[in-house]
């Protein structure tokens, strides 16, 4: 493909759109009793979220997340990759995390959708 020069080229050229990367606050912790970990946010088309902590982190969309109920990850790297070409709507969705000790520190790299300008 002609004028194909960079990834962003290329997801322009695939989808029509550009995109962006947004990373999550330093300091980002999740706590036992659990809470909001990712708000709705219909232009993301994807996220990357990793465990940086030493407990099991839970994720879940649409609900309090737990070991009953919730996406293990596991400490020291363990990750969860969400992307619409998978997980449809998934990424756009409202995410809960919850862990086994207060205070687990999580990194989360979201990919937006750059609205079209005017």
């Amino acid at each position: 493909m002609i004028g194909i020069l960079s990834c962003h080229d290329l997801v322009r050229a695939q989808y029509g759109v550009d995109v962006t990367e947004e990373e999550s606050p330093a300091g980002l912790v999740v706590n036992i009793a659990g809470g909001v970990l990712l708000k709705n946010r219909p232009p993301r088309v994807a996220f990357l979220a990793i465990n940086l902590s030493a407990a099991v982190i839970y994720i879940r969309p649409t609900g309090a997340a737990s070991a009953a109920r919730g996406i293990v990850m596991n400490p020291n790297g363990g990750f969860a990759f969400v992307n619409f070409r998978d997980d449809l709507i998934l990424p756009a969705r409202e995410w809960y995390a919850s862990s086994t000790v207060d205070g687990s520190a999580i990194y989360v790299l979201e990919t937006l959708i750059i609205p079209p300008a005017g």
